[in-house]
């Protein structure tokens, strides 16, 4: 339950105008919002800063509350959050889209749900071309009670994947855009959970635009000579943070945290320290080695102490 002497409201970092760069950044005070039947208020301690924030700081993520990673105290509780107790420390880190479709770790008070968001893979299948492989696909997927939407380069084309139960069929002859194109037939546009790519470098930014988070594009003939796993990653589930936390402490593991530590006040600098790449020292190693030595460390931001 929320205790009585919480703060009503706290200081957070903003991104108002993500095209001015540093400058865009604003700190300013804002009200705590009330807390969800699941919701976790965390007083923050620390938060460190990554190269994505950089590109949000010089793109398109107006009115954000920027970084991805942070670590903080848990000062008041929703009533049905199970996972949490007040007084427990926190990592904020475990919640998809922290700092990027939602507000990040740069505040000294941030409400979270205690759960973080872990996505299903779709049943929608988007299948490449009329050839033996797309079609084979096509059949196993309909098989399976998927939706498939199939691609053709022409309407004669578009009869052999018709033959075989595809419920949308797509002309990328005629869009070249067909990545999107296909997304609108999933629901709500979220994309597809897989995709059977052939054409290789021709067709993979297309699917890149149609797959949804967390889905898997199978890249067939010689797209892919290492046949090797690819894998985008945000952030992983609650269950490997946990897992993750375990093996740091088995294996002593100790963080690398720069020298420098900014206070929370000195934001602006903390971003424009690690965009200058300080925090990164190159350290010479003897020259029958020829090589040196990259040495990267967290850039971090004290924020309550």
């Amino acid at each position: 339950m929320a205790s009585s002497n919480v703060t009503k409201s706290a200081a957070q970092w903003v991104i108002h105008d993500a095209k001015a760069g540093f400058d865009g950044l604003e700190l300013e005070t804002k009200g705590i919002p009330s807390l969800g039947p699941h919701d976790v208020l965390v007083k923050m301690k620390a938060a460190s800063l990554n190269f994505r924030v950089l590109f949000i700081l010089t793109g398109s993520y107006p009115f954000l509350v920027p970084t991805t990673d942070g670590a903080g105290e848990v000062v008041a509780i929703g009533p049905q959050v199970k996972q949490f107790k007040e007084g427990d420390k926190d990592n904020g880190s475990i919640i998809t889209g922290l700092g990027g479709v939602l507000g990040g770790a740069l505040r000294e008070y941030g409400v979270f749900h205690e759960q973080g968001l872990v996505l299903k893979p779709g049943q929608y299948v988007l299948v490449q071309g009329t050839g033996g492989v797309s079609i084979f696909a096509l059949q196993f997927a309909k098989a399976a009670g998927a939706f498939v939407v199939a691609t053709s380069s022409s309407a004669d084309k578009a009869k052999f994947p018709k033959e075989q139960r595809a419920d949308v069929l797509t002309n990328y002859g005629e869009t070249p855009n067909w990545g999107e194109e296909a997304r609108k037939h999933t629901p709500n546009s979220s994309s597809f959970g897989r995709i059977v790519e052939i054409g290789g470098p021709h067709t993979l930014l297309q699917s890149l635009a149609a797959i949804k988070f967390g889905g898997i594009i199978s890249l067939i003939r010689f797209s892919l000579f290492r046949v090797c796993t690819v894998r985008g990653i945000l952030v992983g589930s609650r269950d490997m943070v946990l897992g993750m936390g375990a093996a740091v402490e088995v294996n002593v593991i100790k963080p690398v945290v720069d020298k420098k530590i900014f206070g929370f006040k000195e934001a602006k600098d903390a971003y424009l320290y690690q965009w200058e790449q300080k925090h990164i020292e190159i350290t010479a190693v003897p020259q029958s080695t020829n090589h040196n030595i990259v040495n990267l460390s967290k850039v971090v931001i004290k924020i309550n102490e």
